[in-house]
């Protein structure tokens, strides 16, 4: 839950200024996190893209191969066939960090002061509880764009390696038929 911690500065007399700030450079840092995860939203898309295409035309050229010829070598289409679904699968993780998640943006809603505001609290006080608010916002941001980046970075990895661990593998084939 957002702001369940009490540090000091929700205290009455906090300085308003430094909260001010606080508050400023929270948003701030919001809406940079904002600008990086759109994005790394439009890199994994492009990739998982490319992927995606590179994966599909190998599988359709394995099909097309063998129905136009029965005697198409085995080993070639084990190591074209490995090399499509490993473009498949690294089209699905970096295409998988691209889907909606739950992210804060900078800034609240008015309604959320209303409370504050029918009690009377202080405006020291209130901003300070925002700052509070702020960080939680950064600090559950931060784990979303971790979790993103790692299944983005093995959907490179396994990318890059599609082709060389098909054509290994298509190599293994030919020295085992």
């Amino acid at each position: 839950e957002l702001g369940t911690t009490e540090p000091t500065i929700q205290r009455q007399g906090s300085d308003r200024v430094l909260v001010e700030v606080m508050l400023r450079e929270g948003e701030t840092f919001l809406q940079a996190q904002l600008v990086v995860a759109t994005s790394a939203d439009q890199r994994a898309a492009v990739l998982g893209g490319i992927y995606a295409a590179a994966g599909t035309a190998l599988v359709a050229g394995i099909i097309a191969a063998v129905a136009a010829s029965s005697d198409f070598p085995h080993a070639v289409v084990l190591g074209c066939a490995l090399a499509g679904a490993l473009f498949l699968v690294s089209s699905a993780l970096c295409l998988s960090t691209a889907l909606p998640v739950d992210f804060w943006l900078p800034g609240n809603e008015p309604s959320n002061w209303y409370e504050d505001i029918e009690k009377g609290v202080a405006i020291e006080v209130a901003l300070g509880e925002e700052a509070v608010n702020y960080q939680s916002k950064i600090d559950e941001n931060n784990k979303a764009l971790k979790a993103n980046a790692g299944r983005y970075r093995w959907g490179v990895y396994i990318g890059i390696a599609a082709p060389v661990l098909g054509v290994i593998g298509g190599a293994l084939a030919s020295f085992a038929c």
